[in-house]
């Protein structure tokens, strides 16, 4: 029987460590050196705050004679160092299972130890049973969450477990990287001419394999095979660090992740799991959970659509009001899915629900109102990119309706309150969505049309005698930024005094409009006193935008080796009036500057306008996703922004 071994990219990693080194780490579950317990930084990353010396995987099939089927087992060990304070997070642990009432996943062979030197001698802490703890997810998934006991810097901590499960499609995935470095990372799985897996490497350009078939024959019922044995291993593997502005690590950390194709009965029958995308198209729109919802909830939804008294509206209002609807009336309960979590008259009792829950509800209302209403599948940012070579309905985990009005498309969104009826939340942009229609395979690249922006205006007054600057402060937030004020504010926009409060300033008179109406910014004033930047014999040192434009450069990374996603094109605009005190007058002022090319737009100006100064500031994002090759003039052009838009002017005594 043919078996597949199949790699998306390969890629080969040399070993960098040193030989002395290596023979200083044992790789074997159980056996510590004393190089182990006394090192105290890795000279490849010496700034890393732990080393993962090994992790091995022993993935298999076992029997289960009493209920005549295979499981599938995968154990899991490693050994990691503590090397500072900040590391000791590394050695907390949760392992998610399937939790199905009937036939859950199990853990088991947890062990676990702590070694430390302790005035020359080992310690050693194990894990017990009791410090094990079980969380709820969802009704069909906990996590076990533990924490190594006696952990420190220094410490060296050693686990094992197993993982049994009957469900094949759920074979973990194997990471070879994380955020410390990895000395050896290895994974050998033993397959069976029953089940065949499409491997997909990430992360990597090429993937050593060793394959080797086993000689013992083993026996199932009448069943006789043989196992084959597949080896990857990587040594020296670094850290990874470009952790900001990515959809996603995962999308880019070295792994291997795992994908039931086919099953091969032993009557020599076989079941295709790896389709194709006009069939999962097509079998979404047939399922009860996704297409069958919607018809049954167009049926509900119509009644409610007929009492909005929409028949005389355009589309676009129709649009407006029936998403504001939903949003109002419907609550998300946080999980993300494809499909509905209940049937749709127990959602509309119910009114919460997941995000297939809503959305899938909101396309039935469109529908009822007669627009041309198609769903979207995706994946969400956080749970990774979609490959449309490789069709797996278990890679989407999110829809959309999308509207067709004119000759132009809307998407829309039920689960976020706070968003205008045609944004959409982050973890919906930039990626790839699938249009669910019947025999067809359409791709959508999902993009924020609008710039998340945020207009300031200041009107400063100085108070030379008492050392005080008052201002009244105008602010306008659109798209993103304005929807950031709400999600701060948990909706409330009482709440947005306290969070405008800073050390050493006091405000008060906060006034806010456009609160509740997503459509329109969020627009707000007040008036804050504070201390001037400096104030002596020189003069009066005053930030024309009061630390309240950038203040800090975003990009921190010395160089970048992936994209930089910032989701929205960003942009500000920053306006200051400082009135002159008599008997003062400009001492300095920075210089006008600005650019203007196909990466960004900067502008700075400072002038005398009679007994005023007058300051103006912007800055635009050409773009939302920049490359790595772009990354560094992006970050030398912000760094220029911060300094200039936080460059003070003093204000000084006139001569007599």
């Amino acid at each position: 029987m043919k078996r597949t071994f199949f790699i998306i990219c390969t890629l080969f990693l040399s070993c960098s460590v040193a030989r002395a080194q290596v023979k200083a780490f044992t790789f074997e579950y159980g056996k510590v050196t004393q190089y182990e317990l006394n090192f105290t930084d890795y000279p490849l990353a010496p700034d890393a705050e732990a080393v993962m010396i090994y992790e091995n995987g022993d993935y298999h099939f076992t029997t289960d004679h009493q209920r005549g089927r295979f499981e599938l087992v995968m154990v899991k060990s490693l050994k990691l160092k503590i090397l500072k304070q900040a590391g000791i997070k590394y050695a907390g642990f949760e392992i998610p299972l399937y939790a199905d009432n009937s036939d859950p996943e199990r853990l088991s062979a947890v062990e676990g130890t702590t070694y430390n030197m302790e005035n020359g001698n080992m310690s050693k802490a194990s894990l017990e049973r009791r410090n094990i703890f079980e969380e709820k997810r969802d009704g069909r998934h906990v996590v076990m969450k533990f924490a190594m006991p006696d952990v420190r810097e220094g410490s060296v901590v050693e686990l094992t477990y197993t993982v049994t499960t009957p469900y094949y499609f759920n074979m973990r995935e194997w990471s070879f990287q994380y955020s410390i470095p990895v000395l050896h990372s290895e994974l050998r799985y033993r397959a069976i001419p029953y089940y065949e897996y499409i491997y997909i490497a990430k992360g990597v350009a090429q993937l050593k394999m060793e394959q080797k078939l086993l000689n013992n024959e083993l026996q199932f019922g009448n069943l006789r095979y043989k196992e084959l044995q597949y080896k990857i291993s990587l040594d020296s593997i670094p850290a990874f660090c470009d952790e900001d502005f990515i959809a996603s690590v995962n999308d880019y950390r070295i792994s291997l992740n795992f994908q039931l194709a086919t099953i091969y009965r032993p009557d020599g029958n076989k079941q295709r799991i790896m389709s194709s995308w006009p069939e999962i198209c097509n079998e979404l729109l047939k399922h009860d959970k996704f297409g069958k919802y919607m018809k049954a909830a167009e049926i509900a939804a119509t009644s409610i659509v007929n009492s909005l008294g929409i028949n005389d509206k355009s589309d676009i209002e129709k649009l407006q009001i029936i998403t504001h609807y939903v949003r109002q009336n419907f609550s998300w309960d946080g999980q993300t899915s494809c499909f509905a979590s209940m049937k749709a008259p127990d959602f509309l009792r119910q009114k919460t629900g997941n995000s297939a829950d809503l959305n899938l509800f909101l396309a039935a209302m469109l529908r009822a109102a007669r627009l041309d209403v198609s769903p979207l599948a995706l994946s969400t940012r956080e749970h990774g990119l979609v490959n449309p070579e490789y069709p797996f309905i278990h890679m989407l985990n999110y829809t959309l309706p999308q509207v067709a009005v004119g000759d132009s498309t809307i998407l829309l969104d039920a689960t976020d309150p706070w968003l205008g009826y045609d944004e959409l939340p982050a973890r919906c942009i930039n990626v790839l969505a699938l249009q669910v229609k019947d025999n067809a395979e359409t791709w959508h690249e999902i993009r924020q049309k609008q710039h998340a922006s945020t207009e300031k205006s200041f009107h400063i007054s100085l108070a030379p005698e008492t050392a005080r600057i008052t201002a009244g402060v105008n602010v306008s937030a659109y798209g993103f930024d304005a929807w950031e004020y709400r999600w701060k504010c948990k909706g409330n926009y009482e709440h947005l005094s306290e969070m405008l409060q800073k050390e050493d300033e006091t405000v008060t008179g906060v006034s806010v409009t456009g609160w509740n109406d997503t459509e329109k910014p969020v627009t707000f004033s007040y008036a804050v006193t504070a201390t001037p930047a400096k104030d002596d014999a020189d003069g009066i040192y005053i930030r024309p935008f009061l630390n309240q434009s950038l203040t800090a450069n975003i990009f921190r990374q010395a160089t970048r080796t992936l994209p930089v996603d910032l989701i929205t094109f960003k942009a500000g605009r920053y306006h200051s009036i400082i009135d002159l005190p008599d008997g003062y007058t400009a001492g300095f002022l920075p210089e006008k500057t600005g650019f203007s090319n196909k990466l960004m737009d900067f502008g700075y100006e400072a002038r005398i306008n009679g007994r005023q100064i007058e300051v103006t500031g912007y800055y635009l994002f050409k773009q939302n996703v920049y490359s790595a090759r772009e990354y560094p003039v992006i970050k030398i052009y912000y760094e220029t922004v911060v300094k200039k838009f936080n460059e003070e002017i003093v204000i000084e005594k006139q001569r007599e």
